[in-house]
């Protein structure tokens, strides 16, 4: 493009509308006007249609909505007491290779089979990170980093 001096139009109100019009539907438009062509119902479409059919109940590893409880139990203060107890127990050592780095409290029986053990002490066991995968075989492989 030559150098030099470029006269700009001056931007009536005529102008301002057309350059609207051109904007709408462009992605980079400014403010909010990109998204003018979409209306709410096409919004909730488009959501569902990017969830897939396989969403809540339908989706093959459905287990009735078990997440949160198990959050809250897992990040309860039972828990941490319970956790912190084997440790001191352990004295901050692995029991497989005595490290004391990365220590996971591992749960001998199930957390979740098993729910009137998971916070007793003598169901734990403190392992490293390494030694916690190994006694997962089908996960410790892929969980490295």
């Amino acid at each position: 493009m030559p150098r030099g001096v470029y006269i700009r139009r001056p931007i009536t109100e005529e102008r301002r509308k057309q350059m609207s019009i051109r904007m709408i539907g462009n992605r980079y438009a400014i403010g909010n006007q990109g998204n003018k062509i979409f209306t709410t119902e096409h919004k909730q479409k488009i959501s569902i249609a990017k969830k897939g059919t396989h969403v809540g109940e339908k989706h093959p590893n459905w287990k009735g909505g078990v997440t949160p409880k198990m959050r809250l139990l897992r990040h309860s203060i039972e828990y941490r007491l319970w956790r912190e107890s084997v440790f001191a127990r352990d004295h901050w050592n692995c029991q497989n290779c005595g490290k004391i780095s990365n220590l996971h409290a591992h749960h001998i029986k199930s957390f979740t089979y098993y729910p009137e053990l998971r916070f007793a002490i003598d169901n734990g066991l403190t392992l490293c990170r390494e030694c916690h995968r190994e006694t997962y075989p089908g996960r410790g492989k892929k969980c490295q980093n």
